[in-house]
């Protein structure tokens, strides 16, 4: 699991703002061909790059926070299909 930071608008001072997310890469016990995409389990955008590094490490440290988030969106995912 990893956190990730981004700028969103880069070079627009005036709508710039800090984007990052908690990622999480898929484990199987096969190999699928071609491997799965990491799942993004939080997204998040503010103008204090602090207070949103904060929060996605507190939601990384948080197992039952991740299983929460995962569970809602498989259920998203099954409802779309």
């Amino acid at each position: 699991m990893w956190v990730e930071m981004v700028v969103s608008e880069a070079g627009n001072v005036a709508a710039e703002r800090r984007r990052g997310r908690v990622v999480m890469e898929r484990r199987s016990t096969t190999r699928s061909n071609p491997p799965e995409e990491p799942l993004v389990v939080e997204e998040l955008e503010g103008d204090d790059e602090n207070a949103v590094v904060a929060e996605l490490f507190r939601i990384a440290r948080d197992n039952a926070a991740i299983a929460r988030r995962m569970l809602k969106q498989q259920q998203s995912r099954s409802r779309a299909d």
